[in-house]
């Protein structure tokens, strides 16, 4: 299970803390959700200061993880992806690999909330780990172009939730101080630690597509590092941990590269397991 990073303290009676991912296409979205839920829940879309100056986008994320206590992913059809000959509209990569790092950041799926148009002219294809979860549905294309109608009643779902949930749970000041005293994890020089390495790499394996992919082939340590804008080694490091977290086995490894086995199909009542379920 892995962990999550720590929570940045926020003050007491605030609103629970939303971020909200999308693509640049679906922005409107984005914005009539954090209308919605203006008197309920403190909304912070992608494109509103989340990604600061000289910072790498994964850091960005993770600091924003650190002061969110849920998230939400609109799930567009802004992509096409082809399987078998045929062709589907699907979710934009760094969408759902944003979805894989709050889901671990903050301890598990339950706080992320997916959201899917109901439109008959473009179908969603949704990654096969996150079949079976229950979305929440918004009206994408409104004769009237009212977006915040559109997105009302997965609104009210998502309200629903964060209330029965509740923000997540924060030290008190005296615990912070005898937290703050104990050893830290070693940090890299852009100010990532294993934890957060550790995280981005779980999101990462969460946005592969079903076998054969990247991990089933040959994976270089350091182009891997560059490619997550990750410190030097931590691809070596950690990246066996996050792929045996997905059921994924070491084939090959060595000093520069590594390779995996196919991760099981595990079925259960009779569908396959939900890789989620070890987040």
């Amino acid at each position: 299970m892995p962990q999550s990073v720590p929570i940045e303290k926020k003050a007491m009676n605030s609103r629970p803390a939303l971020f909200i991912a999308s693509s640049k296409e679906s922005l409107d979205v984005a914005r009539a959700l954090q209308a919605e839920l203006l008197h309920d829940v403190e909304c912070t879309i992608w494109s509103q200061d989340v990604f600061g100056l000289s910072q790498t986008s994964s850091r960005s994320l993770l600091k924003q993880a650190q002061s969110s206590d849920f998230g939400a992913f609109v799930f567009s059809p802004d992509d096409v992806s082809i399987m078998r000959g045929e062709v589907y509209s699907a979710v934009r990569d760094n969408v759902i690999f944003e979805l894989g790092l709050f889901a671990g950041a903050l301890g598990g799926i339950e706080r992320c909330f997916m959201l899917t148009p109901i439109d008959g002219h473009h179908v969603v294809r949704l990654p096969s780990d996150l079949l079976g979860l229950t979305t929440a549905q918004y009206e994408a294309n409104r004769q009237d172009k009212n977006a915040r109608a559109g997105i009302g009643p997965a609104a009210l779902r998502i309200r629903d939730a964060i209330r029965e949930i509740g923000p997540v749970a924060r030290s008190r000041p005296s615990e912070a101080r005898q937290a703050d005293s104990r050893p830290q994890p070693e940090a890299s020089p852009r100010g990532l630690s294993d934890k957060d390495c550790s995280n981005i790499l779980r999101g990462w394996v969460r946005t592969l597509p079903a076998p054969p992919n990247q991990l089933t082939n040959t994976v270089f340590f350091d182009k891997l590092d560059q490619q997550l804008e990750l410190p030097s080694g931590a691809a070596k490091k950690l990246l066996k941990e996050a792929a045996e977290d997905f059921d994924y086995s070491v084939a090959v490894e060595g000093e520069k590269t590594i390779s995996f086995n196919a991760p099981p199909m595990i079925r259960t009542s009779g569908r396959r397991r939900d890789i989620f379920s070890g987040w």
